[in-house]
């Protein structure tokens, strides 16, 4: 690998290089970062819903405006989708 390509975090198969070794950590470390604001965001909603649950001032319940089994199926089907993903970019390496 020449010194003017960039390297990526976790598809890097070349020998290595300071410069693009650190340019890696920061962007693993930006990752890191988002993923982890984003799994707050979700866990407050999440948190936010359970104390509501029962909540619903007279208004209809979440069982009587959503149907479950639906959105259990699309969950299976990101899951899996997400899976795969990960399955391939380990068969690339």
């Amino acid at each position: 690998m020449s010194l003017g390509v960039s390297r990526r975090p976790g598809i890097n198969i070349g020998p290595e290089h300071r410069e693009a070794d650190e340019r890696a950590e920061e962007l693993i470390l930006g990752f890191w970062v988002f993923l982890m604001s984003d799994a707050i965001i979700f866990g407050v909603m999440f948190a936010t819903y359970g104390i509501m649950l029962r909540s619903t001032a007279g208004a209809p319940g979440p069982h009587q405006i959503f149907d479950i089994r639906n959105a259990f199926i699309e969950t299976v089907a990101l899951l899996t989708s997400s899976f795969t993903y990960g399955l391939s970019s380990v068969a690339l390496k």
